[in-house]
């Protein structure tokens, strides 16, 4: 008999599941880290793949896996092998909580990754490289399919170690507080992504439907989408304007055709602009398209369907063909989404097409200021009136319950456009900035993030994007980036036209109040653009663009140095690339949290 042995001591629930949580945590960045090493650096440097390809594969993966190498050294510094029970790690989730939206992109983004990689299958070149790849990276059992799974798998294990971790901390536990509110947190987060992948389902469905239907159809629907035209007065300019269609001057006191519904000017004659503008008024451009952000299908069904047009579309005029068709009762699908309602005729034995256009109409009509109407006219037939006077709409269901249904939608539908458009309050951001409520994408900036660059880390703004649906996107810019949109939206709308902008500030810029003001500004700036101006190529390239395409949108670049407003205090400066500092980063671009 020797000396007994100390058994070690058994780990209780809660040191197992925070162990739980660093193993998986170095064991996800381990994977993201060969992503890059093994797969994305090996496919740029052979061009095997365009860049824009591999924008769409790699997008954002760089500031995640940074995130989560600093996350992953917090947690190693603080889980270790003398962990006691009543140490804490809330506080390290909590601030790494902000980040995590950046899920939302790599989410929003995974469908157009899927078909990368379809075309990717079939690319020899591609197909040689990933061999290549795979060989390099035998000590990890993922290929590149499973590592760009991984971040969309990443989130909902959050949620259940979290949970866990929660459970197995006593409510009077130190690290009980924080731990609740990370849990709530990560849940909301994957709501948002799970909500986003909701949408992309529905994007899917939608292109299902005009898979079914001719270009006939097609047309017909892209031209009730945008059926709103514009409402001309005519009057003698207050002040000088740009003409919507040819860009030039209407002087102050000279004749103007106004909109008040969408704010555009037109010349009279002898130009007469005016008749030319194209007739879509209060609407964005990407209207005519059924597919667009915002909109999302709810409900699907079928009835037989009775259409009596009236007089005003016609001009009192209707052909013998369309009068027969109207006469007779005709199977219809229905179409419910959150702004429009869409009618379609079942046609049966026709090779190009399942379906026949019938009606398409806005719940709110916003040129004409009229809502459409629904009301019973027995217990299985609904009447839906449009907002215009298109025609009055019979759906003849097959059983009461469906009838109830289908008015409780409508009606919910009817309400809520009739709301939106009465509320009176402004909607207010973080910053204390009004955002109104109409806009189809409003944007918050809620704090910054290192990203790295080529000369070493920088700053990075996180940009926020809500849609009118309540789903989210987050991009990372540097200040230099809003500086090039600002440049190039004088050049085409013209400085008037645009909000303020926040000059370059080269003393204090590293203020923490500074760097407040600064996120509150720019936020400011982007829900200050006209909604037609989010229509842009360049507004839409910076909103669907992060800083991995900073080294391809450097001044100079897109147009010369000479056309830039050279006032004092706009232009940005040239540094020396610390991250950080002063003044500024590498590259001239001006750093963010010192801009």
């Amino acid at each position: 008999g020797g000396a007994p042995v100390e058994k070690r001591k058994t780990p209780d629930k809660r040191t197992f599941i925070a162990m739980e949580l660093l193993t998986t945590e170095e064991s996800y960045v381990g994977g993201l880290e060969g992503l890059v090493e093994n797969f994305q650096k090996p496919l740029t440097e052979t061009q095997s793949l365009t860049g824009e390809e591999l924008g769409t594969l790699f997008g954002n993966v760089s500031p995640i896996l940074l995130f989560h190498q600093s996350l992953v050294a917090d947690l190693r510094d603080r889980i270790h092998d003398n962990w006691e029970t009543n140490d804490c790690v809330g506080d390290i989730l909590l601030r790494g909580l902000p980040y995590l939206k950046l899920y939302t992109t790599y989410v929003n983004n995974y469908s157009r990754i899927q078909e990368v990689l379809e075309g990717v299958n079939k690319n020899v070149k591609c197909q040689q490289t990933l061999m290549t790849c795979a060989y390099k990276a035998m000590n990890g059992p993922l290929g590149l399919q499973s590592l760009l799974m991984t971040p969309i798998q990443r989130i909902p294990r959050y949620v259940m170690l979290f949970k866990d971790l929660l459970d197995k901390t006593p409510p009077h536990h130190a690290d009980h507080d924080a731990l609740e509110r990370s849990y709530a947190s990560v849940c909301d987060i994957a709501n948002i992504i799970n909500e986003r992948k909701r949408i992309e389902e529905n994007v899917q469905k939608i292109a299902a439907i005009l898979a079914k239907v001719d270009e006939e159809t097609k047309g017909f629907i892209t031209q009730a989408l945008v059926e709103n035209t514009h409402t001309w007065e005519k009057s003698k300019a207050d002040e000088t304007v740009s003409c919507v269609l040819c860009k030039k001057d209407i002087s102050k006191g000279t004749k103007v055709y106004h909109c008040p519904v969408c704010k555009s000017n037109a010349h009279g004659a002898p130009r007469r602009c005016y008749e030319k503008v194209p007739k879509t008024c209060g609407m964005a451009a990407d209207m005519a398209d059924l597919v667009r952000p915002g909109r999302i299908l709810l409900r699907t069904g079928e009835a037989e369907h009775r259409a009596v047009h009236t007089a005003e579309q016609y001009d009192g005029v209707a052909t013998n063909k369309f009068s027969k068709e109207i006469q007779e009762k005709r199977r219809a699908d229905i179409f419910l989404f959150t702004d429009v309602a869409l009618l379609l005729w079942e046609r049966k034995g026709h090779a190009d097409s399942d379906y026949e256009f019938c009606s398409l109409f806005y719940f709110h009509n916003r040129v004409k200021g009229k809502f459409a109407s629904v009301n019973r006219l027995a217990p299985t037939v609904l009447e839906v009136h449009p907002p215009t006077a298109e025609a009055v709409h019979s759906l003849y269901f097959e059983t009461e319950d469906l009838c109830d249904t289908w008015l409780e939608q409508f009606s919910i539908r009817i309400r809520e456009s009739r709301e939106m458009f009465e509320k009176d309050e402004l909607v207010m951001d973080e910053h204390g900035s009004a955002v109104d409520p109409s806009r189809p994408v409003w944007f918050t900036l809620p704090n910054t993030c290192p990203v790295p660059g080529s000369g070493g880390q920088f700053m990075a703004y996180v940009v926020n994007m809500k849609f009118c649906d309540g789903s989210e996107r987050v991009i990372l810019k540097r200040y230099n980036q809003f500086f090039i949109l600002h440049q190039k939206l004088k050049k085409q709308v013209g400085k008037k036209n645009l909000p303020y902008f926040p000059p370059k500030k080269w003393v204090g810029n590293m203020k923490p109040k500074f760097v407040v003001k600064r996120r509150a500004e720019l936020s400011s700036y982007l829900n200050g653009l006209d909604i037609k101006y989010l229509q842009l190529p360049c507004v839409k390239h910076f909103l669907s663009t992060g800083c991995e395409t900073m080294e391809g949108e450097r001044l100079g670049e897109e147009f010369d140095i000479e056309d830039l407003d050279s006032s004092a205090g706009e232009l940005p400066e040239k540094t020396d690339g610390n991250a950080g500092s002063s003044s500024g980063t590498q590259d001239g671009h001006a750093d963010l949290q010192g801009t």
